[in-house]
């Protein structure tokens, strides 16, 4: 039997500084003393960064675990992480904030250590971010693993990640962030296929396709590194190599082979001739 019940309780987690660490609100709190497992019903927590991120998570359900430093949420788990921005100066040395909502995470049982900003998730989970290059990211993937003070995502299992005209996908997808913004992603693929990206590109230079076990996307420097079986097409013109490296910006191609493998090991491409242009006038 439960041994204490609350409605409507909100409990509160302050840092050594006196600064509102987190907090959680529920309908309801039950205590169980024989497992020292206490349910909740519509929890919101709700975890202050000191970089002034906010992140607030609910779900229909949920638990804390014997401790009471790490909460396990399940049914309709959404969460939303926000960050201030100003909306307007009030004078000198004063600016008026509010939350902007950055990523939002949607899946059905997520377990959260609030203390460390660590949440983890062996189930599918819908990701989408509004900060990157103006369009929103979204992930799908069956399992994922975040840790925001380090700003490292791993998502696993049939991994989609799509960016407005960008697609890439792998058994594994691991993104980096620096001040909410995507720096990097690293696309793993497994022993049923290779990890793949492509990306329309403006203009009539059409679609970037790329393949590799291991594919290495750097944001800022707008560079693809293709390792393992790697190959890069576009236009109709197609690199073959154990290893390639292309300028997204500057569409250059740099492809090497595999030593000591003879002919195939060696950097295949095959160049399409360009069309010309019909003279032919009606009489």
């Amino acid at each position: 039997d439960a041994d204490y019940f609350l409605v409507d309780a909100l409990v509160k987690e302050y840092d050594l500084t006196g600064a509102l660490h987190y907090q959680l609100k529920s309908d309801s709190i039950t205590h169980y003393p024989h497992n020292d497992n206490t349910l909740l019903q519509l929890p919101v927590l709700t975890n202050f960064s000191d970089n002034g991120q906010v992140t607030t998570s609910r779900s229909e359900n949920g638990k804390l675990l014997p401790g009471g430093r790490d909460i396990e949420l399940w049914d309709n788990v959404v969460i939303i992480q926000s960050s201030p921005f100003k909306t307007q100066q009030t004078d000198v040395h004063s600016s008026e904030y509010s939350l902007k909502q950055e990523l939002r995470m949607d899946t059905d049982f997520i377990t959260i250590s609030p203390d460390l900003e660590i949440a983890n998730t062996d189930r599918p989970v819908l990701i989408t971010n509004d900060t990157d290059r103006q369009q929103p990211i979204k992930i799908n993937s069956d399992a994922a693993d975040i840790d925001n003070k380090k700003g490292v995502s791993v998502y696993r299992g049939d991994v989609v990640m799509t960016q407005g005209t960008t697609r890439i996908t792998g058994d594994i997808i691991t993104i980096y962030t620096k001040g909410r913004e995507v720096t990097k992603v690293i696309a793993q693929g497994n022993n049923k296929g290779r990890a793949y990206y492509e990306e329309l590109q403006p203009g009539e230079q059409g679609t970037v396709q790329a393949w590799g076990y291991t594919i290495r996307y750097d944001v800022n420097s707008d560079q693809i590194e293709l390792i393992k079986n790697a190959q890069l097409s576009q236009k109709g013109d197609t690199f073959k190599g154990e290893k390639i490296n292309y300028n997204l910006a500057q569409q250059t191609v740099n492809a090497k082979g595999t030593p000591n493998q003879g002919e195939s090991g060696r950097v295949q491409m095959v160049i399409q001739p360009k069309q010309k242009q019909s003279t032919d006038t009606k009489p």
